[in-house]
């Protein structure tokens, strides 16, 4: 059916070294999602500008304005999700929940950014030079 005329080239120690990097990598990303923090807070940014902070301690429904609509944030156990979207495609609200500081969830049509974060919101620069 297919010609994987690569096959013939691969020695059984490039083969095994193939499935090692695979597994290696495969183990290095789940590994990185249980080592990610749960986060304390949900930053909103519209336009790259912070619109409101909520704490996932609190839960709740919060009504979020974006650009093309309104949005519907629910916080429960310390998690979050777009619960709907005033938005056509609704990509955010498939996008599921999120706990783990650094995860975001994105609507393109309303330009709105959801972050978890710890404590307080992070500045855009990592340092300050001379």
């Amino acid at each position: 059916m297919f010609n994987f005329m690569w096959r013939k080239y691969l020695t059984l120690a490039d083969k095994i070294l193939i499935i090692c990097l695979a597994v290696l990598a495969l183990g290095s990303y789940s590994v990185w999602g249980i080592l990610q923090p749960a986060g304390e807070q949900a930053i909103i940014l519209v336009d790259n500008r912070p619109l409101a902070v909520f704490s996932l301690k609190q839960s709740g429904l919060y009504r979020v304005q974006g650009r093309e609509g309104e949005l519907v944030v629910q916080i429960k156990d310390g998690a979050l999700r777009v619960l709907n979207a005033g938005c056509r495609e609704q990509v955010c609200r498939h996008m599921g929940w999120i706990k783990n500081t650094g995860e975001v969830i994105i609507c393109l049509p309303n330009h709105l950014l959801i972050r978890i974060g710890q404590g307080q919101i992070e500045k855009d620069y990592d340092a300050v030079t001379r």
